[in-house]
């Protein structure tokens, strides 16, 4: 984002801003979807995420929301329940879930304590499809699709998780399909990485400008298949008009379907039993 004067919201920098803004909007409602479409939980959209495509309003909300200190970490962007628990609950506790994004802790987390696992969704501009077509016919031995996670998200998913003891299960979505890992899982990966053990199908990689990492984790080695999109999203483009009269191009992909496979059931209705995969890790990083 560009910055503003003190008081005012700033405005986005470029138009990949509103580009990854719409995918990372799709990518979270398509995974509440597949969620939900399962039949025994209820996802509910909970951390400070955009809650519809890219508008100057939703913009203006989104950054007020960032504003919001949450005590206890990073929340997850989606929230998952049993259904069955869900229907129990008072017509109190069903609203505050409708408008969760919006709350404070203190509104939000008696509820929560109630919940079942957390969601953090990523997206990444890749058609995996083609991608290990590609690096079959080029005989290329690098990852192929990686759960991308950053060293800043580490210490607030972290303190969530510790704080609710509840597992993240993290969901990389590309064009085409979405795998899964519980953040657990993860986090050994990347405590291995940080020793320099170098682990298989997995890297590091550290910004000059920043001096944080990025760690890229094998999908197919470490991850499972959450499912494919049949039918596939289509491709949208628009234009919005600022204020001030500015044009801003950008675009969106629309619908598609998520189909969840039966090993990604089998994971969930695990880590919604047991909790934390790992919960030892939580405490292996000093935060």
């Amino acid at each position: 984002m560009s910055k503003g004067k003190k008081g005012k919201i700033p405005r986005p920098r470029g138009t990949d801003f509103l580009i990854n803004w719409s995918l990372g909007f799709w990518s979270e409602e398509r995974v509440l979807e597949a969620v939900n479409s399962l039949g025994h939980f209820i996802a509910f959209r909970y951390g400070v995420s955009r809650v519809g495509p890219f508008t100057f309003e939703e913009f203006r909300k989104y950054y007020e929301r960032l504003k919001q200190a949450y005590l206890h970490g990073k929340r997850p962007d989606l929230i998952v329940f049993d259904l069955n628990l869900y229907n129990q609950l008072s017509e109190c506790e069903k609203q505050v879930l409708k408008k969760l994004v919006d709350l404070s802790n203190a509104e939000a987390d008696p509820v929560i304590e109630k919940a079942l696992f957390g969601v953090e969704v990523e997206f990444s501009k890749w058609h995996v499809g083609k991608m290990l077509q590609y690096r079959q016919q080029k005989a290329q031995t690098e990852l192929g699709p990686t759960f991308t996670i950053k060293q800043e998200d580490l210490e607030p998913l972290i303190k969530w998780a510790r704080h609710f003891k509840k597992e993240v299960v993290v969901v990389q979505v590309f064009y085409d399909r979405a795998y899964i890992i519980p953040f657990s899982q993860a986090l050994s990966v990347i405590q291995n990485l940080n020793k320099g053990l170098k682990p298989p199908s997995a890297r590091a990689e550290r910004d000059r400008k920043t001096g944080k990492y990025t760690y890229f984790i094998s999908c197919l080695s470490y991850g499972k298949l959450l499912g494919y999109f049949n039918p596939a999203p289509s491709i949208e483009g628009k234009v919005l008009v600022d204020e001030r009269g500015m044009l801003w191009p950008t675009v969106e992909l629309v619908n598609g379907r998520l189909n969840v496979t039966q090993e990604a059931r089998d994971l969930l209705d695990k880590i919604a039993q047991r909790g934390i995969a790992n919960p030892n890790i939580l405490n292996a990083f000093g935060y």
